[in-house]
């Protein structure tokens, strides 16, 4: 059985797709057919904007339960709301289904969905299990969709004035 893999890899970016700046690469899809993957591949550049895809129409048409991308919602709700901080000790052992079980639980049912429907998150549908709706086939979500989600962070998405502030300068220590 082919695996499903809805991937979707992107630098992130502000700037939109044009057809001037879009790149079918139809050698991706040939890759992915070797290693039994069914689904696609996006990459946005951050500084040109240039647009690569393979499998456009399932890219653009094929909806999916989003898995583990589903968590970067989450991940955004709960430090905007102060549930885990950007500079957790580690990172790395946060990364299981079970710590965003638990985060998805903390912030709570009513603002999942509020935020699912107020930024249009693909079906929008979510199911009454709590511990894996985006998952159990209830939620799902495009590939483009999911580009536009991401791109919408940073565009309209604002986070409190503490959160960024301290982001900010923890970024420019970084540097």
């Amino acid at each position: 059985m082919k695996k499903y893999v809805f991937a979707v890899l992107l630098s992130a970016s502000l700037y939109a797709c044009s057809p001037n700046n879009v790149t079918i690469d139809s050698s991706i899809v040939k890759i992915m057919d070797s290693a039994g993957v069914v689904g696609s591949f996006a990459l946005l550049e951050n500084g040109s904007g240039k647009f690569t895809i393979a499998n456009l129409s399932h890219y653009k048409d094929s909806a999916s339960s989003p898995l583990s991308s589903f968590f970067i919602l989450p991940s955004l709700i709960a430090l905007d709301k102060g549930i885990i901080n950007h500079n957790q000790a580690s990172w790395v052992s946060m990364d299981s289904t079970s710590y965003y079980q638990n985060i998805i639980t903390q912030i709570g049912r009513q603002t999942i969905i509020k935020t699912i429907d107020s930024i249009r998150y693909g079906k929008g549908v979510v199911s009454a299990n709590m511990d894996a709706f985006w998952k159990d086939g209830s939620l799902t979500i495009t590939a483009d969709e999911q580009l536009g989600l991401i791109k919408s962070f940073f565009q309209r998405i604002t986070f409190s004035k503490t959160f960024s502030r301290s982001f900010q300068k923890d970024d420019l220590e970084r540097r």
